[in-house]
């Protein structure tokens, strides 16, 4: 969980490395953040391409950073990144909402650049080593359908689901109150081991029906210091209070590390807490 939040803002970059050594990054967080927090991240690591890039939904603070990762590591294989209805983009007029014509134009960045763009759906296998290792979209809205109807753009989030042996991770990206209620009610969630907030942990975020289904160990938050720790943050906070959850939050922690292993899991932080 690389630290794309700076001190003001919240935004997702999450790298997979998998033992074949197979790279796959979720999100990409603000371009500003890609170039100074998230570029130097992967060079540090010695990451020269991503075979596949998962964009969970269209809004800056997820995929602005695609051209910046497009021109410095020239070998990105494919993109997924749905377009959203462009009526419910037209609704979200604050600053960091979604912005129909910036998505079509960084769509066609990646296919200008030769990269293949994709669709995300329910179900998709992005990895899948039998009984071993599994990455796999468990659900995702068009913003629009039946029987959940029109929703933010924060809902079509493709929320995805990482096993390796007996240790998972589920994936909510910025997953809200509405498509978190529908899917803790009707869908048969996978538990996790890990879980990362949804919508950073603010207040807007999937209800805590939708946390205790996944009934994760620990949580992970990407979100600047002052957004948990503030006013918007007191309801996810208090969950994991409540029900003794270990929290990494990237604007106390920095980078976030977690080492999975067939029957365990390591985390390690770039900072002590403070």
């Amino acid at each position: 969980m690389v630290h794309v939040s700076g001190t003001e803002n919240s935004g997702d970059a999450h790298l997979l490395e998998f033992p074949d050594g197979r790279i796959i990054l979720i999100d990409t967080g603000f371009d500003r953040y890609t170039r100074r927090d998230l570029i130097p991240f992967l060079d540090k690591r010695g990451i020269t391409h991503i075979d596949d890039l998962i964009i969970t939904h269209a809004h800056r603070n997820h995929y602005e950073g695609i051209g910046s990762l497009l021109e410095h590591l020239k070998g990105i294989k494919r993109v997924y990144f749905n377009l959203p209805p462009k009526s419910r983009c037209d609704q979200e007029t604050w600053s960091t909402g979604c912005d129909y014509e910036h998505v079509l134009a960084t769509r066609e960045t990646i296919k200008s650049a030769g990269v293949s763009l994709l669709e995300l759906r329910t179900g998709q296998s992005f990895y899948n080593e039998g009984a071993d290792i599994e990455l796999k979209v468990v659900y995702v809205h068009d913003g629009l359908s039946p029987p959940i109807g029109e929703t933010s753009i924060n809902d079509t989030s493709a929320v995805t689901y990482l096993r390796f042996g007996k240790v998972s991770v589920f994936f909510s990206a910025d997953l809200d109150k509405d498509v978190g209620a529908y899917i803790a009610k009707h869908l048969a969630l996978p538990q996790a081991d890990i879980l990362t907030a949804p919508h950073h942990g603010v207040e807007s975020a999937a209800p805590n029906e939708f946390l205790a289904k996944i009934n994760a160990k620990v949580l992970m938050v990407s979100v600047a210091k002052k957004h948990w720790l503030g006013k918007r943050g007191d309801r996810i906070r208090l969950f994991a209070e409540q029900h003794k959850m270990p929290v990494y939050v990237t604007g106390i922690h920095g980078n976030v590390t977690v080492r999975l292993r067939r029957d365990g899991y390591d985390i390690t932080t770039e900072k002590a807490a403070k």
